[in-house]
């Protein structure tokens, strides 16, 4: 016959097995949580590129003066900071971190301090580089190793 009574006070379980396997997961979770906030993990991946309505004009004559030019205006979205922008004329950086590059200049009529926001314009005028209605202008945002192309257009 079975002993019923040896079943009910038998001490001999899996509760030692349970515990220890809790114990680990506990461990784990907690690992990985501290992990993710020493190393910033959570506000790289949550960081959204802005985003912002440019308008391009170009203002190209005939002559030599005023230096023909492309005006970029921000017409709308989120405030973009400059020290986080670029534009590229033909592939060659004109403007970077609130200055002009290389073989473009600005006039220092509109120019984007930190900070832009709606109604900011930015005038790049050519110095000893060509800038024509034709020209392939790019608004390049970039922070880290994150980089996006915000507005462009080929006129």
């Amino acid at each position: 016959m079975t002993d019923i009574r040896g079943l009910l006070t038998d001490d001999d379980a899996v509760s030692p097995v349970i515990g220890v396997i809790l114990m680990v997961a506990v461990t784990v979770i907690l690992s990985a949580a501290i992990g993710a906030f020493v190393l910033d993990i959570g506000n790289a991946v949550t960081e959204q590129q802005p985003n912002a309505v440019i308008e391009f004009e170009f203002d190209v004559s005939s002559g030599t003066s005023p230096p023909d030019a492309v005006i970029l205006r921000h017409n709308g979205g989120d405030e973009l900071a400059t020290s986080t922008l670029r534009v590229t004329v033909d592939g060659a950086i004109a403007w970077e971190d609130g200055s002009p590059e290389g073989a473009f200049t600005t006039d220092g009529s509109g120019e984007w301090d930190d900070g832009v926001t709606s109604g900011d314009e930015l005038r790049i005028e050519e110095d000893t580089a060509n800038i024509e209605e034709s020209s392939s202008v790019q608004l390049v945002w970039q922070k880290g190793q994150r980089s996006s192309i915000l507005a462009s257009t080929e006129s």
